[in-house]
């Protein structure tokens, strides 16, 4: 099973989907899951991957002009 030790939080499910897109398009490993109980999301679904994806979603998000918030599971 996949060690996904980041969490990436979207204010709304259409930014999630989006963020799923562009995961799907850059070929990172991912998994969508409900937002843990110590965090808070507008949408209530995050973007759960590994570290090593972040900074190449990072930039493809800012490219979006999609918020976004970054956090690591605990």
């Amino acid at each position: 099973m996949e060690q996904f030790n980041t969490i990436v939080l979207f204010g709304q499910l259409a930014d999630l989907m989006e963020a799923e897109t562009i995961c799907l398009e850059k070929g990172y490993r991912y998994q969508i899951e409900p937002v843990p109980t110590w965090l808070t999301a507008g949408c209530g679904m995050c973007l759960a991957l590994q570290n090593v994806e972040c900074p190449g979603l990072e930039v493809e998000l800012r490219k979006h002009a999609m918020q976004y918030r970054i956090e690591s599971r605990r």
